[in-house]
Order: structure tokens, then sequence, then C-alpha cells
């Protein structure tokens, strides 16, 4: 289900376009370890069981997109892990409107699972603008998500769990993304800066 939402979150994404070094510093635990994402800039911490899957589609203007995905469910916790990287020509990222993008993406990712927006927040990281979003579907659990939009793409971050509060491990996974030649071999730098968004209408 996740995977399948990040893949409609990026038609929107076609849809605009038509019309519109991090310094590594902490050490992953044993339970976490680095995935690397396709072309080796860029990587995150997972939990083992990491299964990946290769999607296509067409933007507006015809050119291809690529997007990778990434997923892990560990048994016994409750929590799923989901990153994904559509590859985007950076003539398609300076055409779309970035709180357009954003908009879409939150959007159609909570719809896709059929979930309730709970709060929503403009965020930087590592200098990619993006937004950090809580959803929740009642009885059967909460969806953290990051979306950041870098130079050659889009990064989607999404961790569930049932618990009344983020475990650890999914709050460690969404802030992970890394780049530069260390990051498959070194921790993370965290640095995120915030923007409340309005409360969503209902």
């Amino acid at each position: 289900m996740l995977a399948r939402s990040c893949v409609v979150a990026f038609a929107f994404l076609a849809a605009c376009a038509h019309q519109n070094a991090a310094q590594p510093t902490a050490q992953p635990k044993p339970d976490m370890s680095w995935y690397r994402l396709p072309g080796g800039e860029y990587s995150v911490l997972m939990p083992p069981g990491v299964t990946t899957q290769e999607k296509a589609g067409t933007v507006a203007n015809g050119e291809q997109m690529r997007i990778h995905i990434a997923e892990a469910t560990p048994p016994g916790t409750g929590s799923s892990y989901l990153v994904s990287y559509a590859e985007l020509p950076r003539d398609i990222l300076s055409s779309v409107r970035m709180p357009d993008l954003l908009d879409g993406v939150q959007a159609s990712t909570v719809r896709q699972v059929n979930a309730q927006l709970v709060s929503s927040k403009d965020i930087t990281v590592n200098g990619m603008q993006g937004r950090e979003f809580v959803a929740r579907k009642p009885g059967e659990g909460t969806m953290l998500a990051r979306v950041l939009v870098g130079d050659t793409g889009v990064f989607t971050l999404i961790g569930t769990y049932a618990a009344p509060q983020p475990p650890e491990n999914v709050l460690r996974f969404l802030s992970s993304l890394t780049a530069g030649p260390r990051a498959a071999s070194a921790g993370v730098d965290a640095r995120t800066t915030t923007q409340p968004q309005p409360a969503p209408s209902r």
C-alpha cells in the first residue's frame, strides 16, 4: 500500500511539471544499517529485511521518470519503513512550484492510505526543502512522513507505527537521509529547521 501511494503521489508531480554535503556525526546501532540509494550519493538507515522495486513513469513533457522504492517491515515491531527516490530532470524540478509539489505529494499519500491528516510543517534538512506530516488511520496506526526535494529528484520517507508515539528507530530512519561520499559508512547530520503549516481544513 505504501509503495502504491508513492507512485500515485509522483503522478501529481508530473502534472505540476506540465503547468509550471552533509557531515556525518553518529554511528548506527546494530539493528539499523545503511542502505545506499541508486547512484550512491545518498544513504538512509534501514532495519533488516529490505526489499526493493523499480517503477518507471513519464512526466508531462514526455521525459522518463524512474522511481526506486525500498521498504522493510521488521517482524514483531508494529512498524514499517519505506523510502522512495524519484529521479527527475533539473528542468522539471525547477518548473514546479515548491508549495504545489509538497502539497500534492502530501495529499496523495494521505488519500491513498485512507488516513486523516493530523499535522504538517515545512522543513529544511541539510539544505533540502521539504515537508513533514503526520496522518492517522483510526484503529490501524499512524504514519509519519518526510518529503525532501534534492537537486536530482524527490525523496519520500514514510514510517508507520501502532504505538501512541513514534518509536526511536522510526525517528532515526526519518532523520537519516545523508549525502556525500561517506554516507554509507558513517552517521547522519540531522540539521532540520521547521516552519509550521496552517491546520488542515476539515
